[in-house]
């Protein structure tokens, strides 16, 4: 298990248990010897940033399973319980998805029967739903939301109710519904008092933000981005800065800033390293790739995407598997390997198909236009060209609406 997981199940234990029942559990574990760490030629920072290991391992699970039936018989009920859900905490800020799921099934069936334990049991469910979306079973995670709203309903428990309804707006936000999304990030400003909340209203403005940087509207997007940002440099809230200072990143790369774009990503995996935070490191890797892409820097690219496709594949995380399937598709359609990128694109286009995902499946026709264009593939060009041209307009994007009609202009 890496030190960082490590050191939050040990910030947690003091919470709950004296220093000789700590103790106690620590002999119970079993030491295994470190992974060596990767060895690159790169320099310092680029080399720091690739050769960073996040082991996602058995040796977490291990651990988890032995302190929850150490804890079973040291801890009162509702303190075990509220162990259970801090525990789910960490695997999911770790990336350890399969100990979250297994933690929270295990709380939310022991809590099912006893009605004073429903608030264990409607935050189990909403966690647990966090963790499907990011697996993108968007079934699973609607239908346990759905669960988690009606036990917060009857407990009255409003910010719980929000926090579900901005979930079910990131999921529209990842089906490419930006309407939908943004219909349900405004209304959850109608719920409560958010004045007095100014956590759950930071949340609220990041993803307002994503959803206007995805339309386009940049300047608006920047605003939400920044309030946020004061709220949580406040709070002192690492996890969401994190969050916040890539989707800055991000938001410079779509404005062609990058070295900008680049300062804002590696303040982002400088503090997700050090919380091993995998799940944004992953998509922090793959925003770095395109940047180097724009910057026509194919070879540092490629290891930086990479890198984002290991950790894509640990987290079975298909969203990142596809988005690094179009990088890859984009590297090798710049280097003339026009058969390579054709796969790697078509490979893209069926996962975001499965997933139904429109704006990732729009992006990468795109890109598919582009090189059937260059393949001199005309009528499959403009079949890929038009596919996106369609999803852009529904979402009013004009940027992107005028980049493909150039596109489309050049070909007839």
């Amino acid at each position: 298990m890496n030190k960082e997981a490590q050191h939050s199940i040990e910030k947690i234990l003091g919470s709950y248990f004296n220093k000789k029942e700590i103790s106690e559990y620590k002999k119970l574990l079993k030491k295994k010897p470190s992974e060596a760490n990767l060895v690159s030629s790169l320099t310092d920072l680029n080399k720091q940033q690739l050769s960073q290991t996040s082991p996602l391992s058995s040796e977490f699970q291990h651990s988890i399973n032995i302190l929850i039936t150490f804890a079973i018989d040291n801890l009162e009920e509702t303190k075990f319980y509220d162990l259970v859900l801090q525990l789910s905490d960490v695997a999911i800020v770790n990336g350890e998805y399969p100990s979250s799921i297994e933690l929270l099934q295990y709380l939310i069936k022991s809590v099912s029967k006893k009605e004073e334990l429903i608030p264990f049991q409607s935050h189990g469910l909403y966690l647990l739903a966090t963790v499907y979306s990011r697996l993108s079973e968007w079934g699973k995670s609607i239908s346990t939301l759905n669960k988690a709203k009606r036990l917060f309903e009857k407990q009255k428990d409003f910010r719980g109710y929000v926090r579900c309804e901005n979930l079910l707006g990131v999921i529209h936000l990842d089906y490419g519904k930006l309407d939908k999304a943004e219909k349900y990030f405004e209304n959850c400003l109608s719920y409560l008092d958010i004045a007095n909340d100014t956590n759950l209203m930071g949340m609220i403005e990041i993803n307002l933000g994503v959803v206007n940087g995805m339309m386009g509207a940049y300047e608006e997007s920047y605003n939400y981005f920044h309030r946020a940002l004061v709220k949580f440099n406040k709070l002192k809230n690492i996890l969401r800065i994190i969050e916040l200072r890539h989707n800055l990143g991000l938001l410079h790369t779509h404005r062609g800033e990058y070295k900008l774009a680049l300062g804002e990503i590696d303040q982002s995996i400088n503090f997700a390293n050090k919380l091993n935070y995998v799940s944004n490191l992953t998509i922090s890797y793959l925003t770095k790739a395109f940047i180097y892409i724009q910057l026509n820097d194919l070879a540092l690219a490629n290891a930086f995407s990479d890198k984002s496709l290991e950790l894509s594949y640990k987290l079975n995380d298909r969203l990142s598997v596809a988005d690094n399937l179009k990088l890859k598709g984009i590297i090798e359609r710049e280097s003339n390997n026009f058969s390579q990128a054709e796969i790697y694109f078509q490979t893209s286009l069926r996962i975001n198909d499965e997933l139904e995902n429109k704006l990732n499946h729009a992006e990468t026709s795109v890109e598919l236009g582009v090189l059937y264009k260059q393949m001199g593939k005309v009528e499959t060009a403009l079949i890929s060209f038009n596919s996106a041209l369609n999803y852009y307009k529904s979402i009013k994007h004009n940027e992107e609406i005028e980049r493909i009609q150039k596109f489309l202009q050049d070909l007839s």
